[in-house]
């Protein structure tokens, strides 16, 4: 039983976007799938225009905007604060807030392509 995953980073829209599609070769169930996003922002703002999510992080690099574009599954969205933990510690400084992405249950199907996009802007 494998599951294949095909990658694709693309610089479009003001921005980094990354694709993957997941494909199983027999059917099976991924018990929990999860998309973590660490920033070095400290102010978290939450954004709907036009029916999309966009999750802002200011920080002294800047503002990242952060995108779901899309997904072929429900999913939820959270944030956590590192706090004093190993995920808090990043090369180049603190790293407070991460922003989570996370489905339970997701059924892959033999030979059909599931597929997710997230976008990264600075801005």
């Amino acid at each position: 039983m494998s599951v294949r995953s095909d990658v694709i980073w693309w610089l479009k829209d003001g921005g980094l976007v990354r694709t993957e599609r997941l494909t199983a070769n027999r059917a099976m169930r991924v018990k929990r799938w999860r998309v973590v996003v660490p920033t070095t922002g400290s102010r978290w703002q939450t954004i709907n225009e036009n029916g999309e999510r966009t999750d802002t992080f200011d920080g002294p690099d800047g503002r990242l905007a952060v995108t779901l574009t899309h997904a072929d599954w429900p999913y939820t969205i959270s944030g956590r604060a590192t706090g004093n933990t190993a995920g808090g510690r990043g090369a180049r400084g603190h790293v407070p807030l991460h922003l989570e992405f996370e489905t339970q249950d997701l059924t892959l199907q033999p030979d059909v392509a599931r597929s997710w996009e997230l976008r990264l802007q600075i801005r």
